[in-house]
């Protein structure tokens, strides 16, 4: 094969040789600010209480919404300032950045906007910094990025400032710092416990409230390590000259046992800018925390992972008893009062084997002193074993005990799957399931959501009176620690949505951590609608037709800690109009590498394929794992309702476990409706049914009817000759009935 680079078409034909491409429509311009007005003046004396700052007007320039909007605004006095933050969503947005100031605690000085960032949908973002000296950059070398442009390049730089003329009269003395509490702790949980105490800072003319001081406790140990740990501080009490800061510091177990832990406060500001600080070693104050260190009660803080069938178990913490202790397991599909008592292969204070048997089912553990202290419990999974995907009251699984990579059904015959071992069933499309016994429908396109990636459907099947409805939701994102704790819960309520094709959509969400916009959420939605390949984490994937395909993709994240991990909860419900006679079941399974949620009523089924593959940092592909939220998990977050089920109406929350990662990660659902072979049916595990209501009449039914009019019509006609037996006329009707008579009792 002979390979012709451009160098060779250069050679021949020059300019020729380039491809071309020209575009109609092609705006790549960033936001802009296109009106910037002064509320007052850009020269102020303050007399009176008085609002300053600006009327601003963003406009993408393009019909393009305004996704994000930051601003920060500084004096020459105060480099902390005053920051704005807003999602606008539209194209054309206005709104107003206003500073409240005092003539009695606000000094003289000059504010201005130091820096402010708007991105618009498309992700195309303007930047402007203050005194942003390019030169600088180019002195030494080239810039890495090119610069950005600025949102207020319409206007001149006189109006970015303000100056402020007080009649306040500033002083040098900086506030003082007291420790009015000591510092006090508290356990918090088996792992960690917290330090509290309170601060109070005091000036003669006034402390400025919008300036939180920074409280650290420093330790030094024997190795000659510094310790240190920030802590939260929150205002708790507050006067003009006065202001209270309660303070919580959440330290590692065994902190400052070794040796004292001193105190440290930086930046209490009062109205005259002066700052001050604070250290309890200049005070000659250093505080000892002993009171943990006699503490005996266990404390698991790890473990090593599980594989299947491996009957010892290795935990990692403290305090474990070496004689005289206990531990024990019950299962997470079984009451709590069902214990399994353990034995200890080996123990120590710090770690301990335990012999759990041979299993595949996920179960909890905890250990137990001679005084009967209880450690914390620790759930358990085997590696590669999926979560079992029952509630409360259906949890009890038989097949949770077999392994996941069983063939069934012979994959429905050679025309619809074949088996690979140790994998499953691989399914060829259309069809679809566990045992390849599912095939998907033709159903239509859902409408388009242009708020949310959220989808709906509804769609009547074909030659019945049956319709279907569909729904799936992108729920929450939540941030786990290692212990599966949530530290931070986000729900999805705010979309910017971008047409690509008639089948292909994008929607971006911001992420919030502690009220702050800390990352972004992309959504793209594809519409299959005839079977297609696609290769996704170096497999290849058959979408069947009629399938609705998501790719999902996460921002940086600052995760509180580097063991913590994330959890999408995505929503799937499935709704038919039949109700008589019908029964609805759910399942989830793993076949094929990747988990299949399923929601099934009477023949039909609405599937969710859960691909356990993810690609994080550009490039990396990991194994993930899914799972479905019972009852109980959901319950931890009040938020989050669920829909009561029924025979006839199913809803499911699957939650995808997204680890620790530092620049992205990209995801890849999919649902689809499909035919089952096998019905739903009463004695299926989890099944929940209606009974028949018919309208028509058995055999039965019919046959007694028959005899009773047959009798009624009999005694009326005796009667009737009774009553006229003395007639001539009514002989030959007495002997008619007579005889029908005697045939009547001949043959009944």
């Amino acid at each position: 094969m002979i390979v012709l680079l451009n160098d060779y078409f250069y050679s021949k034909f020059g300019d020729q040789a380039n491809l071309n491409v020209f575009s109609n429509d092609c705006f790549e311009f960033p936001p802009r600010v296109s009106n910037l007005t002064l509320l007052s003046s850009n020269s102020v004396t303050l007399n009176s209480n008085q609002t300053i700052g600006w009327e601003i007007v963003i406009d993408s320039g393009g019909g393009i919404k305004i996704s994000y909007v930051f601003i920060h605004v500084i004096s020459n006095l105060d480099k902390k300032g005053y920051t704005f933050e807003f999602y606008p969503n539209s194209t054309s947005w206005e709104t107003t950045i206003g500073i409240a100031l005092s003539p009695e605690t606000t000094p003289s000085q000059i504010f201005k906007i130091y820096n402010a960032t708007i991105i618009d949908e498309r992700g195309i973002r303007s930047d402007h910094i203050d005194s942003f000296k390019v030169d600088e950059i180019f002195s030494n070398q080239s810039p890495i990025y090119p610069i950005s442009i600025s949102p207020f390049y319409l206007f001149d730089l006189s109006l970015f400032s303000i100056t402020v003329n007080s009649p306040f009269i500033t002083e040098s003395v900086p506030p003082t710092i007291t420790l009015v509490t000591l510092p006090f702790e508290n356990v918090d949980d088996f792992l960690q416990y917290s330090i509290f105490f309170q601060l109070v800072s005091t000036d003669n003319v006034g402390i400025l409230k919008s300036h939180i001081p920074q409280v650290y406790l420093s330790h030094s140990s024997n190795y000659g390590d510094l310790q240190i740990f920030q802590c939260n501080t929150a205002i708790n009490d507050t006067s003009e000259t006065t202001c209270n800061y309660y303070v919580t510091c959440k330290v590692e177990y065994g902190y400052g046992i070794q040796n004292p832990v001193s105190v440290l406060v930086y930046g209490v500001v009062d109205t005259s800018f002066n700052v001050a600080s604070y250290s309890s070693l200049s005070e000659s104050q250093t505080f000892d925390f002993n009171g943990l260190s006699n503490k005996k009660t266990p404390s698991i803080s790890s473990w090593t992972p599980l594989t299947p069938y491996n009957n010892k178990l290795t935990i990692f913490g403290r305090n474990f008893p070496t004689s005289g202790g206990s531990a024990y397991l019950y299962y997470t599909d079984s009451d709590i009062d069902n214990l399994v008592t353990l034995k200890f292969i080996h123990s120590s204070s710090v770690m301990a084997v335990l012999e759990i048997g041979q299993g595949l089912k996920p179960f909890v553990v905890y250990t137990q002193n001679s005084n009967n202290e209880k450690s914390n419990k620790v759930e358990i999974h085997y590696l590669g074993i999926p979560t079992s995907s029952s509630s409360s009251s259906s949890s009890s699984d038989d097949d949770s005990t077999l392994p996941p990579v069983l063939c069934f059904d012979n994959c429905g015959g050679t025309s619809r799957g074949t088996c690979i071992p140790n994998v499953g069933c691989n399914c060829k499309s259309p069809y679809s399931g566990i045992n390849c016994l599912s095939e998907t429908i033709k159903i239509p396109k859902p409408q388009t959501n242009t708020t949310s990636p959220d989808s709906r459907n509804e769609f009547p099947i074909s030659g019945s009176d049956i319709k279907l409805n569909t729904i799936i939701s992108i729920v929450a994102l939540r941030e786990l620690d290692f212990q599966g704790k949530q530290v931070n819960i986000h729900y999805f309520d705010s979309w910017n949505f971008t047409t690509i094709s008639q089948t292909n959509f994008t929607y971006r969400s911001p992420i919030l951590k502690n009220n702050q916009h800390v990352s972004n959420i992309s959504v793209a939605m594809e519409w299959h609608e005839q079977s297609t390949t696609i290769t996704f984490a170096k497999q290849n994937l058959t979408i069947n037709p009629s399938t609705l395909k998501y790719y999902i993709s996460l921002d940086k994240y600052p995760f509180a800690s580097s063991l913590n991990t994330l959890d999408l909860i995505i929503k799937s419900m499935f709704k038919s109009s039949q109700t008589d006679d019908v029964c609805g079941s759910k399942g989830f399974s793993l076949n094929d590498g990747n988990d299949y949620m399923t929601l099934q009523i009477g023949t039909y089924s609405f599937e969710g394929k859960f691909i356990k593959k993810a690609i994080i940092n550009g490039n990396r592909i990991v194994t993930i794992n899914n799972k479905l939220l019972n009852e109980n998990q959901l319950n931890s977050n009040s938020t989050i309702t669920k829909e009561k089920d029924s025979s006839n109406q199913l809803s499911s929350f699957i939650s995808i476990e997204i680890p620790h990662y530092d620049s992205n990660v990209l995801l890849d659902p999919s649902f689809s409706v499909l035919l089952d072979s096998n019905e739903s049916y009463k004695n299926s595990e989890n099944s929940i049914c209606t009974s028949k209501k018919s309208s028509k009449l058995t055999t039965a039914q019919i046959i007694a009817i028959v005899i009773v009019s047959v009798v009624f019509v009999i005694i009326l006609a005796l009667f009737i000759i009774v009553k006229f037996s003395k007639s001539d006329k009514f002989l030959s009707i007495r002997i008619f009935y007579y005889k029908l008579f005697k045939r009547f009792k001949k043959k009944y």
